[in-house]
């Protein structure tokens, strides 16, 4: 019978359409922190296996983690730099911790964080933006720290790559980051890579393998893409943000051009890119897509300016509708990050200029899917959940 039901899931399509689902406040304050409030909020990635989930507070300078069972649960994160001692928070200048004022003496202090990864044993990597460079710590709650990375050893893309800018487009040549701002850990066969959108460089970094990815100014980083194909024209990115994986295929935010773009092979080149969407199915053109993620075969995005959180069905080409554009009945104001739960399919927003973590239920878009009260973290295999799921979903059998 389970079986049965499972295979039923993995043919089922939900109808498409505009939504207005309502979320509910996750959390609006630290526990463990001087400064107990976010302030605008940016990238969130969650790690379900740890029940955790991590927030880049941007101008708090910190980041942020979150328990993904309980709301208002967040703590800031600690971290240990070499030869300076514990930092417990970020807001500098100031004598802060036990590190005293050398916390706040580059390098041993984020400034204006925007992106985190996370792997299920403890590693992480953070998008230190203003300092133009990489962060790797290792623990889940906190731990050791150091600079991964600010220097990209292969600039150009090679002349034979199906993805290289013509003569027509800006040559890019730049060895190091300006701005590096969000950050996704994918994996190709038994090599882990880590892509970073590099903003105002307009291009895509990848660096590869695990080894290297926790080395101490690792420079062996190359540009993944710096261009696309839109409407058949090979084309610039204009400011990259939001990244996401699915399978073989890597999402990217196009903010400034107002499109999703999606690139096919995880690896350290592209194979080829192409525009994924450029606005919602009604002819309403993108705002300025931030954030995103991708769950269950759905693309969700954090669209900036017009404060709202959408979702695209399609892998290489997107129908794009809107999802939610508000939670605990106050709107969204430029929200900037989401990040899924895998299992339980709960979809985490932050809400960057109201300074909070909002988050709705999340199985598959449908208007009778109705948010949690608590978000859950126990795994669910059984047939509840697979009942469950179908309960929420349309089918079009």
């Amino acid at each position: 019978m389970l079986l049965l039901l499972l295979l039923l899931i993995t043919n089922v399509y939900a109808q498409s359409g505009d939504y207005t689902l309502v979320g509910f406040k996750f959390s609006d304050k630290i526990s463990n922190a001087i400064n107990t409030t976010f302030l605008s909020p940016a990238d969130i990635i969650t790690d379900y296996t740890n029940g955790l989930m991590y927030v880049a507070d941007k101008f708090k300078n910190r980041i942020v983690y979150c328990y993904l069972n309980s709301t208002d649960n967040c703590r800031q994160y600690t971290m240990t730099w070499s030869n300076v001692g514990t930092c417990t928070s970020f807001q500098c200048p100031g004598t802060l911790g036990s590190g005293g004022s050398t916390c706040c003496s580059y390098p041993f202090f984020l400034k204006d964080p925007t992106g985190v990864a996370v792997d299920t044993t403890g590693n992480m990597w953070i998008a230190d933006r203003i300092n133009n460079r990489i962060v790797y710590c290792s623990g889940i709650l906190g731990g050791n720290c150091h600079m991964f990375t600010k220097k990209i050893l292969q600039a150009s893309l090679p002349a034979n790559s199906p993805t290289a800018a013509p003569t027509s487009l800006p040559v890019v040549s730049l060895t190091s980051f300006s701005n590096p701002y969000s950050l996704v850990l994918g994996t190709s066969g038994s090599t882990k890579i880590l892509y970073i959108s590099d903003l105002y460089n307009n291009r895509i970094i990848a660096c590869s393998g695990l080894s290297n990815l926790q080395t101490e100014g690792y420079d062996g980083c190359s540009v993944y893409t710096s261009s696309y194909t839109h409407n058949s024209v090979l084309t610039s990115f204009r400011e990259v943000r939001g990244l996401a994986l699915d399978g073989n295929y890597l999402y990217i935010c196009d903010t400034k051009n107002r499109r999703i773009v999606v690139c096919t092979g995880i690896a350290a080149t592209a194979t080829s890119c192409e525009t994924y969407s450029s606005g919602y199915a009604t002819g309403k053109a993108f705002g300025a897509p931030y954030g995103t993620a991708r769950s269950l075969g759905y693309l969700y995005f954090a669209d900036w300016t017009n404060n709202t959180v959408g979702y695209c069905v399609g892998d290489t080409t997107g129908a794009c509708y809107t999802y939610t554009n508000t939670a605990a009945n106050i709107g969204f104001l430029r929200p900037s990050g989401i990040g899924i739960t895998t299992v339980t399919f709960e979809i985490f927003i932050s809400d960057a200029t109201n300074n909070r973590i909002v988050y709705i239920k999340a199985f598959t878009p449908g208007p009778t899917v109705v948010p949690t009260v608590t978000p859950t973290v126990a795994p669910r295999y059984d047939l509840l959940f697979a009942s469950i799921l179908i309960s929420n979903v349309y089918l079009n059998l």
